[in-house]
């Protein structure tokens, strides 16, 4: 059954002939007469009676637009409604980030978001821990390094810049590294998490 002919014959049906029924449509009254033909066709039934002044409706016809009226209206306003989502941000936003650059970067950003755009609803979650961003349900993730599931899309936002530290008790020990050659085989403590998941760092001059 072709659903632009089903709305036809509904239109026809509801405005109570096909003259009017074309002027609502602002079709032509004989495609909307041969858009109902067709689905008469098809059905291999009469659906409507004509004559030169109104349509009447078949004991058929009656029993298809009984049906098909609630379920055409439910299609209308579903398409309402998404085209409504589509013009204006609604609903719940679940954002995760690693702790500092949660509370530094994001919490203010995700402010003024909100005053934007009041109907949404922003679920912060800042962690170290590596998330399941699919799985836990996240929509958006600020991350640092290299993207490792190639199922997800990455944006780049921003540089950010990485440091490393000793204590002087750690560096009257070893000697102060002059450069990047002299850190192979050091001692280091690796922060492990959501931005660092190996047990090795890679340095370049």
């Amino acid at each position: 059954m072709n659903l632009h002919q089903l709305s036809l014959f509904a239109q026809v049906v509801k405005e109570g002939g096909f003259t009017a029924a074309a002027q609502v449509l602002k079709l032509p009254k004989s495609a909307v007469s041969a858009g109902v033909a067709r689905l008469e066709a098809d059905l291999g039934v009469k659906l409507l009676r004509r004559n030169n002044r109104h349509v009447s409706l078949t004991d058929e016809g009656a029993a298809l637009y009984a049906h098909a009226a609630p379920a055409l209206e439910a299609l209308r306003e579903s398409e309402a409604a998404v085209t409504e989502m589509r013009g204006a941000l609604k609903g719940r936003i679940r954002i995760t980030a690693p702790v500092g650059l949660g509370m530094q970067v994001l919490q203010p950003v995700v402010s003024r978001f909100l005053a934007q755009h009041p109907d949404t609803n922003v679920e912060a979650v800042f962690t170290m821990r590596v998330v399941d961003l699919v799985g836990e349900g996240f929509d958006l993730a600020l991350r640092g390094g290299p993207l490792e599931d190639e199922d997800l899309i990455a944006r780049q936002i921003g540089v950010g810049d990485a440091s490393l530290f000793a204590a002087p008790s750690y560096l009257a020990q070893q000697g102060m590294p002059l450069s990047v050659a002299d850190l192979a085989g050091r001692d280091f403590v690796l922060l492990k998490g959501c931005l660092h998941k190996h047990d090795e760092i890679y340095l370049t001059e």
